[in-house]
């Protein structure tokens, strides 16, 4: 599963930040440097400047998943883990994979197999 911002490098395709610069962060998450070039940022990542040239493809991935019943935005996904959000008023609050951020915002964090129903749209970015 894929959600949010990706550069293909050499080959390899990567979860990214701030596509629309002369420059494109690169990530790669793990305890091990991936690569060469990468470095460790203290959030769990490592990232890489990459100078637009050297990529290949520029593309967003905006997903929606169901979990526990419900429709919600798949924002990120690192490892088995997915970061999502939801507007309502419904979710469980006993429930600790979610909180909530706002009167009708909520933000969870659960297992990737936990979602179902996974639809991904992938919208190139322009080099």
């Amino acid at each position: 599963m894929r959600a949010g911002p990706y550069a293909e490098v050499d080959g390899v395709t990567y979860p990214a930040v701030a596509l629309h610069g002369p420059t494109v962060r690169i990530l790669a998450f793990g305890d091990e440097q991936p690569l060469p070039g990468f470095e460790h940022d203290g959030w769990d990542r490592w990232g890489r400047l990459v100078d637009r040239s050297a990529i290949s493809r520029l593309f967003w991935v905006q997903t929606t998943a169901t979990w526990s019943g419900r429709t919600v935005t798949v924002d990120n996904v690192v490892g088995n883990k997915a970061t999502f959000s939801y507007d309502g008023d419904d979710l469980p609050l006993d429930n600790p994979a979610v909180r909530r951020i706002g009167r009708f915002e909520w933000q969870g964090t659960v297992p990737v197999d936990e979602l179902s129903d996974v639809v991904e749209v992938v919208t190139d970015v322009p080099l």
